[in-house]
């Protein structure tokens, strides 16, 4: 049997001795493992920005004035007592507390798409998203078929 020589230019192969095997053990134990932060947000109770949170409440609170506003009108006229709000103080109260609820509602409108743009996840901003839209349509339809 031959025995294998090393080709020209190349190495002979190294021998394990105990020696090699003892450095590279305490090569291998002298190695330490250092741990990397994971960042994770610091604020543990909301993690939904500002913006996103006010527009969410203030759509809550111009929602039910609206509704409220427009709610009494309609009950008003169901009953047929009209003249309770048809040009007396009551009537133009309403009328105002109803556009208050209709323009607070385009801004939360406005703040849940700032909201949307910087990418908030949060099931609740289609409340402010949907609410103004939802009273646009209906002053609309209302103006073009219910009201004179």
């Amino acid at each position: 049997m031959r025995r294998w020589t090393p080709a020209c230019g190349q190495s002979p192969m190294p021998r394990l001795t105990i020696r090699a095997i003892l450095e590279v053990e305490r090569q291998v134990s002298s190695v330490t493992v250092s741990y990397v932060p994971i960042s994770a947000p610091t604020n543990h109770g909301d993690p939904h920005s500002r913006l996103a949170r006010w527009a969410v409440r203030l759509s809550v609170v111009f929602g039910a004035t609206a509704v409220t506003s427009i709610g009494a009108v309609a009950i008003t006229h169901a009953v047929g007592a009209e003249s309770a709000v048809e040009d007396t103080w009551l009537g133009w109260f309403l009328g105002y507390v109803a556009l208050a609820g209709f323009l607070g509602s385009l801004g939360t409108f406005l703040g849940a798409m700032v909201a949307k743009i910087r990418r908030e996840r949060w099931t609740l901003l289609w409340l402010p998203l949907c609410l103004f839209p939802v009273l646009l349509t209906f002053l609309v339809l209302g103006e073009a078929f219910w009201w004179e």
